[in-house]
């Protein structure tokens, strides 16, 4: 097992740790191919998910895979998060500035960048949240939590990964 974190000081996990930038070209910084890698809430930190992908498959032996892990910003409270402010759950100034969320990932661009890199998009999957609710914020939209006849009205209307905070991504060589 090893780790790669462009803060290994703040690496707390007992694995050795290398300090490497992931916004940069890093196939080249490692030696060998993996079986799995676990890229877990990743590359909405990174500005150039194509670049994180690609570099990942070229680090992955033929049979591996590559697990990413990322905010759903498909979700139908980030869908009605980005009615309200006009952005999508964490995805916000505060999170942009605090959390270092620069780039929201729809799975619709996994699996463009999937097609275009000549790899599959094994499954995509996502986790369950009743704390969704909560995300909504405080004020008019309140009362969404109260009205949810409003939501089953709307949410058929919804296209894409409308359920689940954070997608679950696995892709493999084809």
């Amino acid at each position: 097992m090893l780790a790669v974190e462009r803060q290994a000081d703040k690496f707390r996990a007992d694995a050795p740790c290398l300090r490497i930038d992931l916004n940069e070209d890093f196939d080249n910084k490692l030696t060998g191919k993996f079986d799995l890698i676990a890229a877990i809430e990743i590359i909405e930190h990174l500005y150039n998910p194509r670049h994180f992908i690609r570099n990942c498959l070229n680090l992955l032996n033929h049979q591996g895979y590559l697990l990413i892990t990322s905010p759903n910003v498909e979700s139908w409270v980030s869908r009605i998060r980005f009615l309200r402010h006009g952005r999508p759950l964490w995805f916000d100034e505060t999170d942009y500035d605090l959390l270092g969320h620069v780039t929201p990932i729809f799975s619709w661009q996994i699996a463009q960048i999937c097609r275009e890199l000549q790899t599959s998009l094994r499954q995509i999957g996502n986790t369950q949240s009743k704390l969704l609710w909560k995300r909504l914020g405080d004020g008019p939209f309140d009362i969404l939590r109260g009205r949810t006849w409003l939501m089953g009205f709307l949410y058929p209307l919804m296209k894409g990964k409308k359920d689940g905070e954070i997608n679950i991504y696995l892709i493999s060589h084809n």
